[in-house]
């Protein structure tokens, strides 16, 4: 059996949980801390995904209806922020989270480690911690406790197929936003996914 194959790299954001108004939508009530985007996204969890992506200026944004808001949204083209960044597991377990402050806007970021880099951001409070030695890449949550705390570890071969697995998972959940967009406003169904893509550094 493959060492890794017990560890994953998701793409998450924050849920939001602090949006009172009327959303011109459905959003999520399952209180999850963590929202991951992949092709099983559920319209609830897409829902409150696009509150989280233009939060920075949801007063500007929010509409009356749904058509409304989505077209402001892709009319807007500063301050996409989607809060949360990649989630690491081991054994279903969460090893690394993104800290304070992250965007999951800059998840190829991560690209730069498999090539050497280590100081990438990452959030903070915690502030994660990452080594590279003999082919090994090594993070650890938080940078304080690297002395006591267990860090989670790939191979660099290894950490670049999760990536890639990675950019599949925001791949699919495009396909997902899509549909989303489609039952809600069909004329706008290619705009958001294409505004969603670009701003998430994802190539479609």
């Amino acid at each position: 059996m493959n060492q890794n194959s017990n560890k994953s790299i998701e793409a998450v954001v924050d849920s939001i949980d602090y949006f009172e108004d009327p959303a011109p939508w459905e959003i999520s009530k399952n209180g999850l801390f963590y929202i991951r985007l992949f092709s099983g996204t559920s319209d609830a969890e897409i829902g409150s995904i696009m509150m989280s992506a233009f939060s920075p200026i949801i007063d500007e944004i929010v509409k009356e209806t749904a058509a409304e808001t989505l077209r402001a949204f892709v009319g807007n083209e500063d301050r996409f922020v989607l809060s949360g960044g990649l989630l690491f597991k081991e054994n279903n377990e969460i090893k690394v989270a993104p800290g304070c402050c992250g965007g999951l806007e800059d998840w190829t970021d991560w690209l730069d480690v498999v090539n050497g880099k280590v100081d990438i951001w990452t959030g903070h409070d915690p502030e994660s911690f990452i080594e590279i030695n003999d082919g090994k890449v090594k993070i650890w949550h938080d940078k304080r406790e690297k002395a006591t705390e267990k860090p989670i570890e790939f191979t660099v071969e290894e950490m670049f197929k999760k990536l890639q697995h990675v950019e599949k998972d925001l791949k699919d959940f495009l396909f997902r936003l899509g549909q989303w967009t489609k039952f809600l406003a069909p004329e706008l169904e290619k705009q958001v996914v294409n505004h969603f893509a670009k701003n998430m550094n994802i190539e479609l």
